[in-house]
């Protein structure tokens, strides 16, 4: 596996990113992918370096299946303690998503196919986030409140490198830097204020739920 930036990797579950970011004898995952991916998640880490079993931390952007559904799976290898925002963290400790989706037209379709994929055991959270909090990853890895994609969203922002860990906050398609907006979107305002206030951060690296984008 090539990194994205010193350090910092990229994984997939098929739909989704998971980002493992390996810095001295710390080692961390974003976000951990669809269920029944956990496997492919720890066999990256292992490519890269990392024993599953010595993970520091899992953090997880928001409560869709896509971000949290292996965290069952990678738990059940080791304790790494997981972090989420509060509301965020009900809904996975429920295996649910923290809102509710509201798709029209050809969505309503695609939602309902893909629906199957997003159905995620109860995951264990054992610590809560706060906006602004610093945590002591990767030289301090910034808490952002981007509320909106979900009621309690957040992103990680590593100032020291320029690195962005953006979830859904962001979409990204191509070279292009949209706000979240459409079925899966909870408040389309909020999203578009959480995208301005990311963009307006300068980060030269974002890693996205769905995509990565390098300045």
């Amino acid at each position: 596996m090539k990194p994205i930036y010193p350090g910092l990797f990229q994984s997939s579950s098929l739909v989704a990113n998971q980002f493992i970011l390996v810095d001295g004898a710390q080692s961390l995952v974003v976000d951990v992918g669809l269920p029944g991916y956990g496997r492919q998640l720890l066999g990256n880490m292992r490519k890269v370096g990392i024993d599953p079993r010595e993970l520091t931390a899992i953090l997880i952007t928001h409560a869709d299946g896509d971000h949290f559904g292996a965290l069952a799976e990678i738990r059940s290898v080791n304790s790494a303690p997981v972090y989420a925002s509060p509301q965020e963290a009900e809904a996975i400790q429920k295996g649910v998503s923290s809102r509710a989706l509201k798709p029209k037209g050809f969505q309503k379709l695609f939602y309902g196919v893909i629906a199957p994929l997003y159905r995620p055991s109860p995951g264990i959270v054992d610590h809560l986030l706060e906006a602004g909090q610093i945590l002591p990853f990767w030289g301090g890895l910034e808490v952002l409140d981007t509320r909106g994609h979900t009621p309690q969203h957040v992103s990680f922002f590593a100032r020291e490198h320029g690195v962005l860990f953006s979830g859904d906050s962001i979409q990204i398609v191509g070279n292009k830097l949209l706000p979240s907006s459409g079925g899966n979107t909870w408040d389309e305002e909020l999203a578009r204020r959480s995208f301005e206030m990311q963009l307006a951060l300068q980060p030269t690296v974002i890693c996205g739920g769905h995509g990565i984008w390098i300045r």
